[in-house]
């Protein structure tokens, strides 16, 4: 009963965490001091301004980013059910009491989600140089 309460409390901090922290990173502010308006940089800004407050596109939206942005969640998720994997087998190894054949079970559910990690990271490796250099003309995403 304990260690389902453990598993379960473990369950949730994790998901939350991972809810939670990409909300916390993007609030960390990354804007630049604006240049002043005489300088190109500044007129160019002030007419991309213009533009977006009669509400026209300052840029043109790519239609790739869509499904980039699916391809990076469904990633992300399915990386985030191997961790959870890696953590549901080294809670069943530690509490296997010595028992040999839960302890192989633990290791093959272990060593299944370190390759499903490995197999994830390599996904969106590739992901990412096909969207990025094939289809997106070189622009980083």
């Amino acid at each position: 009963m304990l260690m389902k309460k453990i598993l379960l409390i473990s369950i949730i901090f994790i998901l939350s965490m991972s809810l939670v922290l990409p909300i916390l990173a993007q609030a960390q502010s990354t804007q630049q001091p604006s240049p002043s308006a005489d300088t190109a940089e500044g007129i160019i800004n002030k007419q991309l301004n213009d533009l977006e407050a009669i509400g026209l596109p300052a840029e043109p939206a790519n239609p790739v980013d869509p499904i980039i942005n699916l391809v990076k969640m469904c990633l992300s998720v399915l990386a985030v059910v191997f961790l959870i994997l890696i953590i549901y087998a080294g809670f069943r190894w530690m509490l296997s009491g010595g028992n040999s054949e839960t302890i192989e079970k633990a290791k093959k559910i272990m060593i299944a989600a370190a390759v499903g990690l490995l197999i994830i990271f390599l996904s969106y490796s590739v992901t990412l140089f096909v969207f990025n250099v094939v289809l997106s003309g070189g622009r980083r995403f």
